[in-house]
């Protein structure tokens, strides 16, 4: 990838970030955990096929995540369920391009 950079930083969760539902973040956490995997593995330099493997990995988990949480925010009445659901659906198109993305250029080289 030419701009490596943006592969190089990772999330950290923080107690800020949790929603109380104690599926939710731990579900929450797992993402950060397989997103922080992703990137180590980059760094190595391992290659395409396996890193490919856990980017499906990941963008499948994230997706049924995304449809569980929704779920749930419709059947409490979830007041900021539009917004939310709009910040799912705007990173599913940004993980889309993230997948394009390493689809053409592959695994960093330098």
């Amino acid at each position: 990838m030419e701009n490596t950079a943006q592969w190089e930083n990772r999330i950290t969760w923080s107690d800020e970030l949790a929603t109380g539902n104690e599926k939710i973040d731990e579900q929450h956490k797992t993402i950060f955990k397989i997103t922080n995997s992703f990137i180590e593995k980059y760094i190595q330099g391992e290659s395409k096929a396996s890193l490919g493997e856990m980017l499906d990995f990941l963008i499948n988990y994230t997706v049924e995540h995304f449809n569980y949480e929704e779920e749930l925010m419709t059947e409490h009445d979830y007041p900021a369920y539009e917004y939310h659901k709009k910040c799912h659906d705007d990173f599913k198109i940004t993980v889309g391009d993230l997948k394009k993305d390493f689809e053409i250029r592959g695994r960093r080289t330098n």
